[in-house]
């Protein structure tokens, strides 16, 4: 097993057990050329700043850039080693006569928990993960007959992988997949570290045989063999049955976002849905500032505005769509058209709300759209539309039939014979 180990200084005291290589904070290997990663904060030297501030420390810069590269790594694990009780070394000074710079100001780490976590652990632990706590408490955890010290436990809700006999207090965790901390003092043990790794379940070495020996057929070897062969295609199978099944969420919720978006994202997805529900193209439309959309088919034509708002449907938006409609006829409509021309306002309203908590359109708002002939759609109805559409219980010809003949507010009834 090759074991890359990240600390302050190159120090060889791990033993002999895997195939180490040490680096430095400031040259870390590519994390993925190993199995697993150990990052050991547990140096003295690390816990200083030359500032007058405990908030940060000299080599934070290097901290981030670790993040960085486990956020980044793929394949292999990660395992960060907490500090143990150091002296947290500030404000370093000039001293004449007294051997130079020193630092004037220290503090225990055990004394500025929240600051440790908050602003530097925070920089090289990966974030946004399940949060975890540290709580000052020495103990011990045991593996076999080897004793680890702890300066420090963790308050977790997570995967714990060890824990304190006595109390109970968990000293490692899985933070998330492949990322493993630990406050368990192995500086102080490192020749233990092969206990370490089987206490937490990563040392999973397993006894080598000649690949002769496993061409030879005893027992249900033949059984077992098929069952594992069908055990990788099932496994295939479900690998590619979850990457589809994520590609067509992504996909659904891209259709779902209009009843949140506004804007060019809005009009983007109305424009997918519409093209389909209506049997139309509209690659071609061009926004001249007038109408959002133009549908022209041979028996109507649908004149549309496209908003999202925070609100309510206002008086305003369907004026807006009023004006649309009266320019259109005006600019494009000759006698020798016999299509009928129906306005849409399509409009996602309260879209900073959850749809249950949005109130239904007022009645003042529908009589207007009725006087002006337009037809009102807020973005849930569209959706309900469009889903009824790709279940094959309602064809464009339907919808079509039942926009043409419905002014004022569309709503779920107009589809309930198809049901």
């Amino acid at each position: 097993m090759k074991i890359q180990i990240v600390s302050l200084k190159k120090e060889n005291n791990f033993g002999n057990d895997y195939d180490f290589t040490f680096s430095t904070f400031g040259e870390p290997m590519s994390f993925d050329m190993f199995d697993i990663n150990i990052i050991s904060l547990q140096d003295s030297g690390i816990w200083c700043n030359n500032t007058n501030s405990v908030s940060s420390i000299n080599i934070i810069n290097d901290f981030e850039s670790i993040e960085k590269i486990i956020e980044k790594t793929t394949k292999s694990k990660t395992v960060i080693f907490l500090p143990i009780n150091y002296d947290f070394l500030f404000l370093q000074s000039y001293v004449p006569g007294k051997n130079g710079y020193h630092f004037s100001q220290k503090k225990k780490l055990k004394d500025m928990l929240d600051i440790l976590y908050t602003y530097i652990l925070s920089k090289i632990v990966p974030r946004n993960y399940n949060p975890y706590k540290l709580i000052y408490e020495k103990s011990i955890t045991r593996f076999q007959k080897t004793e680890f010290n702890s300066d420090f436990c963790f308050e977790y809700s997570g995967t714990i992988l060890s824990s304190t006999e006595e109390s109970n207090k968990a000293t490692t965790i899985e933070y998330k997949k492949n990322i493993y901390l630990s406050t368990i003092n192995i500086c102080e043990k490192p020749s233990k570290f092969s206990d370490f790794l089987k206490l937490i379940g990563l040392d999973t070495t397993v006894q080598q045989f000649p690949e002769w020996l496993k061409d030879i057929e005893f027992f249900d070897d033949n059984e077992q063999k098929a069952n594992k062969l069908k055990g990788e295609q099932d496994k295939q199978n479900a690998i590619e049955l979850i990457n589809k099944s994520e590609d067509n969420i992504l996909k659904n919720l891209k259709y779902k976002s209009i009843l949140t978006e506004t804007g060019d994202n809005l009009v983007s997805v109305v424009f997918d849905i519409l093209e389909q529900i209506l049997n139309c193209n509209l690659t071609n439309f061009k926004d001249k500032k007038k109408e959002d959309f133009l549908v022209e088919k041979e028996e109507v034509v649908f004149i549309g505005e496209i908003k999202g708002i925070n609100t309510n449907v206002k008086n305003a938006n369907i004026s807006q769509l009023d004006v649309h409609y009266q320019n259109y006829m005006e600019e494009t409509y000759g006698e020798n058209n016999t299509a009928e021309v129906v306005p849409l306002l399509i409009i996602a309203t309260f879209r900073d709300k959850p749809l249950n908590e949005r109130e239904p359109v007022q009645e003042q708002q529908i009589k207007l759209a009725d006087r002006n002939g337009c037809t009102i759609i807020t973005t849930d109805i569209l959706l309900y539309i469009y889903d009824l559409f790709l279940k094959h219980k309602i064809t464009s010809v339907d919808i079509v039939s039942k926009l043409k003949n419905k002014v004022g507010l569309f709503d779920k009834s107009q589809f309930e014979e198809f049901l």
